[in-house]
């Protein structure tokens, strides 16, 4: 890597937790920002995550979401008025080998821990997950490592972002379809 992009990341990092600060979690209660105001705090986290894969490792990316997502309290919130701002990105590596895969995600991962998030992973078969919460960010990072088939064919990192719950108009308002249109 030319040291031009570990400062670019930086700064992505420092804007990310500087504006994600001001958030509060996507728990019990909602915030009082308005989801416009966590929309551009995930993406550039999930940019910035995936900006630290080995771009020599990368075979292309797809299924980028961009939406909000109902924070799942149905019993205190039967409109769905509740939202959260989930945005996602899945990295397709050329790899010789599952292990090349397991190792970048890793790498990933550690990247963030280094940087004061914490981790939990739970591995299953085939794939693996991670989630990273920071204490000073209301946003969940969640890295999904799937190996793929023999010799590396099929694997993937993919990045799933979250912002913090916050309250809308619901999932049919303006508010909701200027920002997802």
């Amino acid at each position: 890597m030319v040291n031009g992009d570990h400062t670019i990341r930086a700064t992505l990092v420092v804007l990310s937790i500087a504006l994600a600060v001001t958030l509060s979690g996507c728990g019990e209660e909602a915030s009082g920002e308005r989801l416009v105001d966590t929309k551009g705090p995930t993406q550039i986290l999930r940019n910035d995550a995936a900006s630290r894969v080995d771009s020599s490792l990368l075979l292309s990316a797809d299924r980028k979401t961009d939406l909000s997502e109902g924070c799942g309290l149905a019993d205190k919130d039967p409109k769905g008025l509740l939202r959260y701002w989930h945005s996602g990105i899945n990295l397709n590596l050329d790899t010789s080998s599952a292990d090349s895969a397991e190792t970048e995600g890793e790498k990933l991962v550690a990247s963030y821990v280094k940087d004061g998030w914490e981790a939990t992973t739970q591995s299953g078969s085939g794939s693996s997950t991670s989630i990273l919460e920071n204490k000073e960010s209301e946003q969940e990072i969640r890295v999904t490592v799937t190996t793929g088939g023999g010799g590396g064919l099929g694997a993937a990192i993919t990045v799933d972002v979250y912002g913090p719950c916050v309250e809308t108009g619901g999932p049919d308002s303006e508010e909701v379809k200027n920002l997802e249109g």
